[in-house]
C-alpha cells in the first residue's frame, strides 16, 4: 500500500510539475511575445501598446503567482531597492495629489492608465530581457521596426503620402513617418538611431554595412523633421557616451562622424545660423505663454498640484498668451510639478536620477560589446530626458511607452547575476 501511495504522489508531484511548466511557459510566450510585437508595432500604433501590455502584464502576473518563479524577478533585489523606494513614493505621491484634485475621476484615469501602466512597462520589460536570448531578438524586432518607419518616410517624401499610415509630407512639410507629427517622430529617431549604432557594432560586417544603410536613412529622417529639441538632445546624448571608458577605437569614428554631419546637415537645412536663430524665435512665442502658464500653476500649487492628469482642466483658468486652446506645458518637467506639486516632480527625477547613474556605473564595469550596446540605450534615454524639457514625450502614449521600455531593457541588461546578451 505504501508502494501504491507512493506511486501515486510520485504521478501526482510529476503532473503537478508538467502543469506547472506548461504556465511557465506560456508566461514566456506572452511576456516574450508581447514584446517582439510592441517594438515592432510602437511606431505605427497606439493600439499595440495597450495589446502588448496585456500580454506582458498577463505573463508577469503568471509568474508572480507560480511558486516556482515567483521570485525570479530583479525587483527583490538590493540592486533595485533605491529604485523601488522613489518609484512606490512618486505613486504615493501622485495618488495624494489626486485627493486634492478637483477632477478626481480625471486623476484616477491618469494614475491607472497612465503612469501606473508605463512603470509596469518599465518592471515587467528589466525580467523579460534578462531571459536568455531576448536582448539579441529584442534588437531585431527593434531594426525590422525601424526598417518599416524609414519605408513609411520615405514613401512620404517621395509620393507625398505614408505607404501604411498615408500622413501627407506636405501637412507639416517635413517628414513626420507613422506620426502625427514631427517631434513625436523625432523622439523615436533619438532614441533608436543610437541603440542600432550600438547594435552595428557588435555583428559581424556584412550585418554592419547594412544596419549602416538604415542608419543612414534614419539620420537623414531625423534631420528633415526639423525638431530643434530633438537636436539639442541628440546632441547631449553624444558627449555621455565620449565620457565611458570605450573599449572599442571603432566606436569612436562613427560617433565623430554623427556629430559632424548631424551639426552640418543641420545648418544646411535652415540655410545659416541666422535662419535656426528665427525658427527658433518663431517657436518660441507660444511656449513663452505655455511657461508663464505652467509657472503660475506650479507657484499657486507648490506641494501636491493640481491633482495627477487635470493639467488641461485648469489650463484657461492661467492663460496668459499664444494659442487660446487647452494645451500641454511643453516642459514634461514643469507638468509634472503643476499636477503633482514639486515633491512629485521631485520624486519623479529621483527614479529618473537614480536609473540612470545605475546605468552608468554598470556600464563602465562592463567590457566589449556588452557596455557599447547599454551606452546606446543611456545616449537614447539622455536624449530623450532633454528633448522632455520643450515637448510633451512623457504625456504621449508611445513616447511615454518607448521610454520606459528601452529603460526596462537597459536596466535587464545591466543587472551582474543576468547579463545574457
Amino acid at each position: 500500500m505504501r508502494t501504491f501511495g507512493g506511486q501515486l504522489e510520485g504521478g501526482s508531484g510529476r503532473g503537478y510539475g508538467r502543469v506547472m511548466r506548461k504556465w511557465e511557459g506560456l508566461a514566456q510566450i506572452l511576456q516574450q511575445g508581447g514584446l517582439y510585437a510592441l517594438l515592432f508595432l510602437l511606431p505605427f500604433s497606439k493600439a499595440a501598446c495597450e495589446i502588448s501590455f496585456g500580454f506582458l502584464f498577463a505573463g508577469w502576473l503568471i509568474d508572480r503567482l507560480n511558486p516556482r518563479t515567483r521570485r525570479d524577478t530583479i525587483w527583490i533585489t538590493p540592486a533595485t531597492h533605491a529604485l523601488r523606494l522613489w518609484i512606490w513614493t512618486f505613486l504615493l505621491v501622485s495618488a495624494l495629489s489626486i485627493l486634492r484634485s478637483d477632477y478626481p475621476m480625471l486623476g484616477l484615469r491618469g494614475f491607472f492608465s497612465k503612469w501606473a501602466e508605463y512603470f509596469l512597462f518599465f518592471v515587467i520589460t528589466a525580467d523579460v530581457v534578462r531571459r536568455p536570448g531576448v536582448v539579441g531578438r529584442v534588437l531585431l524586432f527593434m531594426t525590422l521596426g525601424a526598417v518599416g518607419v524609414t519605408l513609411e518616410a520615405y514613401s512620404q517624401w517621395f509620393r507625398l503620402h505614408g505607404l501604411f499610415r498615408h500622413y501627407r509630407y506636405d501637412m507639416f512639410d517635413k517628414m513626420i513617418g507613422p506620426y502625427e507629427n514631427p517631434n513625436d517622430f523625432a523622439t523615436y529617431l533619438i532614441v533608436v538611431i543610437p541603440v542600432l549604432l550600438s547594435t552595428a557594432l557588435r555583428v559581424r560586417w556584412v550585418v554592419r554595412v547594412g544596419l549602416g544603410v538604415l542608419l543612414t536613412l534614419l539620420l537623414v529622417c531625423f534631420l528633415q523633421t526639423g525638431t530643434i529639441a530633438a537636436y539639442l538632445g541628440i546632441m547631449c546624448s553624444l558627449p555621455v557616451i565620449f565620457s565611458m571608458h570605450l573599449t572599442s577605437r571603432r566606436f569612436v569614428g562613427p560617433l565623430l562622424g554623427m556629430l559632424l554631419l548631424s551639426t552640418a546637415a543641420t545648418l544646411i537645412y535652415f540655410s545659416s545660423v541666422k535662419d535656426l536663430v528665427m525658427h527658433f524665435q518663431e517657436i518660441q512665442v507660444n511656449r513663452i505663454a505655455w511657461l508663464k502658464s505652467s509657472l503660475a500653476m506650479i507657484r499657486d500649487r507648490p506641494f501636491l498640484g493640481f491633482g495627477l492628469n487635470t493639467f488641461l482642466s485648469h489650463y484657461m483658468d492661467y492663460w496668459v498668451g499664444g494659442i487660446q486652446v487647452p494645451v500641454y506645458a511643453h516642459n514634461c518637467y514643469l507638468q509634472i510639478a503643476a499636477e503633482t506639486g514639486l515633491i512629485g516632480l521631485v520624486m519623479f527625477l529621483a527614479v529618473v536620477m537614480t536609473l540612470m547613474r545605475k546605468l552608468l556605473t554598470v556600464a563602465r564595469r562592463l567590457k566589449d560589446h556588452k557596455a557599447v550596446l547599454l551606452l546606446g540605450l543611456i545616449a537614447g534615454l539622455t536624449a530623450y530626458l532633454v528633448q522632455a524639457a520643450f515637448d510633451t514625450n512623457f504625456f504621449s502614449l508611445r513616447q511615454a511607452v518607448l521610454f520606459w521600455v528601452m529603460a526596462g531593457i537597459a536596466l535587464g541588461i545591466s543587472d551582474p547575476a543576468e547579463q545574457r546578451v
